[in-house]
């Protein structure tokens, strides 16, 4: 990603408690998603309603929505690791995170990582601990699974934003549910919860 986005100004709204700045889709290249500041509080809601988790130690974050989610996330974990690619976009996301957490509270440990050319397979790979909760976004989570549940803790989370179609959604449920026997809730439409047991 190149270090010079074009961002706009989300004020608070509807779907928005917490005002943001977000990738101006039109000026810049490619396809971004973001998430609505409902989908972050029934995220949190969902992991802490297990009463093993009223805070989570350790939370992974292979992308940040432009720090927007590890700020959200920051209220249920104590030390948050995130992995994005290209320093100025690192710089972004740090930025908007430190504002949420002073604005909103509380500010805990988050490092910044930046993966440079490596793929997340990689990244996942080089990962040096069990993770309580790991989110992930991007295409085609399924080639991942197995990886992602090698670095999650027995009765951990992941968060998972799926941004394939229908039939992409429809083949990680499967997989998920079938053979890994996890439990899964949908939150909206790219976005899965599912609990390792």
């Amino acid at each position: 990603m190149s270090k010079f986005v074009q961002l706009r100004r989300q004020i608070a709204g509807q779907y928005t408690d917490r005002p943001f700045w977000t990738l101006f889709r039109t000026k810049n290249p490619g396809y971004s998603l973001q998430s609505t500041d409902s989908i972050y509080k029934q995220t949190i809601k969902c992991i802490i309603s297990n009463p093993k988790f009223q805070v989570v130690d350790n939370l992974c974050e292979i992308g940040s929505d432009l720090g927007r989610s590890t700020a959200w996330l920051s209220s249920i974990a104590l030390n948050i690791d995130v992995y994005e690619q290209d320093t100025g976009y690192i710089d972004l996301c740090k930025l908007q995170c430190l504002r949420h957490q002073e604005k909103y509270g509380p500010i805990t440990n988050v490092n910044w990582y930046d993966t440079g050319e490596l793929n997340i397979i990689e990244v996942l790979n080089r990962l040096n601990r069990k993770y309580d909760c790991i989110k992930i976004t991007t295409l085609n989570v399924v080639e991942y699974v197995p990886t992602l549940l090698e670095n999650l803790k027995q009765g951990g989370f992941l968060l998972i934003q799926e941004y394939g179609g229908q039939e992409t959604k429809a083949e990680l449920v499967k997989v998920l549910q079938r053979r890994y026997d996890l439990d899964i809730r949908r939150l909206d439409l790219a976005l899965f919860v599912a609990e390792h047991k």
